[in-house]
């Protein structure tokens, strides 16, 4: 009696743990990113973009600046995977391996000259 308890006892164990090692792999393939929903299509989920603002232009006879996202930058500087290469009066260019953006100044900014002393 002894010896069939022992096995049953064996026989027990090693199922649940064949069990629970695929449970595990079960769970593993549903969290493989935690953060999408569990029944997600790869190809459906929408990738947010970085969003860029222009703040502010300024411009004087010897140089231009943008701010964009709070970032003071000049013509080459750097921003993410983006790289400022152009700044008109009312629009500053990125650009990066993905293409260029456009960003605008808002309908509502306005133009003050300043004259240094």
């Amino acid at each position: 009696m002894n010896k069939l308890f022992f096995i049953l006892l064996i026989s027990t164990l090693t199922l649940c743990c064949a069990v629970q090692v695929s449970a595990q792999g079960e769970l593993a393939q549903i969290l493989k990113n935690p953060s999408e929903p569990i029944n997600a299509k790869p190809g459906l989920l929408v990738r947010k973009k970085p969003s860029y603002v222009l703040q502010s232009i300024l411009i004087s006879p010897s140089r231009r600046l943008a701010q964009i996202n709070g970032n003071l930058l000049n013509i080459g500087d750097s921003l993410g995977s983006y790289k400022l290469i152009e700044i008109s009066k009312n629009s500053a260019t990125l650009k990066s391996s993905k293409g260029k953006l456009v960003l605008k100044t808002q309908s509502s900014s306005t133009n003050t000259k300043i004259t240094l002393r």
